[in-house]
C-alpha cells in the first residue's frame, strides 16, 4: 500500500511539474518593428526596438496558462534580461521557449525597396548604411552621429497626419562603442557646466529648458503616414545635438517646414540632410546680443603638435562624446524632371539665432552650391544623374529660395 501512495505522490508530482513548466513558458515573435516601452502604455518611454522576426521571453499572469497582458501589453524580457512592455498588436504569442532569431529574407527585400524609393538620384558611400521604411542613413559611428540622411517626401504622404510618438531610442543595429544613447543628451550635465564657468544665458536666467535637442535629420513631421515609420524617425542615428532655443525650434524646424510646403506643391522630393563640421576660421560670428555662446579662439588653444594654419574645433555632449555640428546642410531635389532637376541647397550656421526677420530672408542667405557642400563634407551626392546632368545641377546655388506655390 505503501508503494501505491508513493507511486501515485510521484506521478502527480510529476504531471504538477510538467503542467508548470508548460505553463510557465511563452514567447512573442514581431511580426513588424516592434516598440519595447518600459510601461505598458505607448507615451512610455523606448527601451529598445524588435526587428520583425526576433523573438522575446513572455512572463505568464498569475493564473499560469496565457501570457502576461496589461492594456494591451504584453510583459516581456530582453534577450539581455532586460524587462519590457510590447503591444499585443505588433507581435504575436506562442507557447514554448524562444527560437534562435534568424533575420527573415524580407529584410533583404526591405532594403532594396528603400534604395529604390529614396536614393533614387543615387547616395554617399563609406559609411555605415541603416535602411528604415521611411529613410536611409549614412551613419558615422566615429562621431556617433549620421554622416548623410536621404529620404524622399511626396503630397501624399503628407496628407496623413498621425501624432507624434516621441519614442526616442538608441539604435542598437550599431555596436555599443559606436551609437549615441539617451543619456547622452543629458540637460543637467550640460548646465552644469556652464554654471561652474558662470556663463548662464544672460537673457533667461531661470529658464532651465535643454540647450541641446535630439535634433532630427529626416522629420518625424514627413514620416507621419505610417505609426512605425514615425516612430522609427526617433531613432538616435537619425539625430543630432542642435542648439535648442533659436535654431531646433527656430531656423531648422522653418527649413523644414518649407520642404513640407514645396513638397505638397511640387509634389515629389528628394532630400538629403547631415551635419558639417567648418574650420575656426569659417565659423560665423553670432550677433552681438548672442552673449551666450562661446567663441574659442585658436591663441586659448594649446595644441601638443605643431600648430597649422586652421583647426576644426567642435563641441560634444554625453558621456560617449557625441559631435555637436558647426553647422547642417540640406539638399532638396524635385525628382519630376530628373533629365534637368531643380535642386535646391542650405548650409545653416548652428547657433542660436533670434533673428527676426522672415525665414525666407534669413534662408536666401545660407544658400550654397551642392559642390560647396561636397567640398565641406567630403560627400559625392546625386551619383545616378547623368554626369552631365550632375556636373550642371551641382555647379551653382539656386538664384532664390523656392515659392511655396505655383
Amino acid at each position: 500500500m505503501t508503494r501505491r501512495i508513493q507511486l501515485l505522490m510521484c506521478l502527480a508530482f510529476a504531471f504538477i511539474l510538467s503542467t508548470e513548466a508548460h505553463a510557465q513558458v511563452f514567447h512573442v515573435v514581431a511580426s513588424r518593428t516592434a516598440v519595447v516601452r518600459e510601461q505598458s502604455n505607448r507615451d512610455a518611454d523606448a527601451i529598445v526596438r524588435l526587428q520583425r522576426g526576433e523573438s522575446a521571453i513572455c512572463q505568464t499572469d498569475p493564473a499560469g496558462d496565457r501570457p502576461l497582458q496589461v492594456d494591451g501589453f504584453y510583459r516581456i524580457q530582453l534577450r539581455d534580461g532586460r524587462m519590457g512592455w510590447v503591444s499585443r498588436f505588433v507581435v504575436r504569442a506562442h507557447d514554448g521557449a524562444p527560437p534562435e532569431f534568424i533575420p527573415p529574407s524580407s529584410v533583404n527585400a526591405v532594403e532594396a525597396q528603400a534604395r529604390a524609393f529614396h536614393l533614387q538620384v543615387g547616395a554617399p558611400v563609406g559609411y555605415v548604411e541603416l535602411f528604415n521604411e521611411g529613410y536611409v542613413v549614412g551613419y558615422d559611428p566615429r562621431l556617433r552621429i549620421p554622416a548623410w540622411v536621404q529620404y524622399r517626401v511626396t503630397a501624399q504622404q503628407l496628407a496623413s497626419d498621425l501624432p507624434r510618438s516621441d519614442a526616442f531610442a538608441a539604435d542598437t543595429r550599431v555596436h555599443a562603442r559606436g551609437r549615441a544613447e539617451l543619456t547622452d543628451y543629458d540637460v543637467a550635465a550640460d548646465w552644469e557646466i556652464w554654471e561652474a564657468m558662470g556663463l548662464l544665458p544672460a537673457r533667461n536666467p531661470n529658464d532651465r529648458g535643454p540647450m541641446y535637442a535630439r535634433g532630427h535629420m529626416a522629420p518625424a513631421r514627413d514620416l507621419a503616414y505610417d505609426v512605425d515609420v514615425e516612430a522609427s524617425s526617433y531613432l538616435l542615428t537619425n539625430m543630432a545635438p542642435q542648439v535648442h532655443a533659436g535654431f531646433n525650434s527656430g531656423i531648422w524646424s522653418s527649413l523644414e517646414r518649407k520642404v513640407r510646403e514645396w513638397a505638397a506643391v511640387r509634389g515629389d522630393l528628394t532630400v538629403i540632410m547631415g551635419p558639417v563640421f567648418q574650420t575656426s576660421a569659417a565659423l560665423i560670428e553670432p550677433p552681438v546680443e548672442e552673449d551666450d555662446r562661446l567663441l574659442l579662439s585658436s591663441e586659448s588653444v594649446v595644441f601638443a603638435q605643431p600648430p597649422t594654419e586652421r583647426q576644426v574645433l567642435y563641441n560634444v555632449v554625453g558621456a560617449r562624446d557625441v559631435a555637436v555640428p558647426t553647422a547642417f546642410f540640406k539638399i532638396v531635389i524635385d525628382m519630376h524632371t530628373l533629365d534637368d532637376p531643380d535642386v535646391i541647397a542650405f548650409v545653416v550656421p548652428h547657433y542660436r539665432n533670434p533673428d527676426s526677420r522672415t525665414s525666407t530672408q534669413r534662408l536666401a542667405e545660407m544658400l550654397v552650391s551642392v559642390d560647396e557642400i561636397e567640398l565641406l563634407t567630403g560627400l559625392d551626392v546625386l551619383t545616378d544623374l547623368d554626369a552631365d546632368v550632375e556636373t550642371r545641377v551641382e555647379s551653382a546655388p539656386a538664384t532664390g529660395v523656392w515659392r511655396s506655390s505655383r
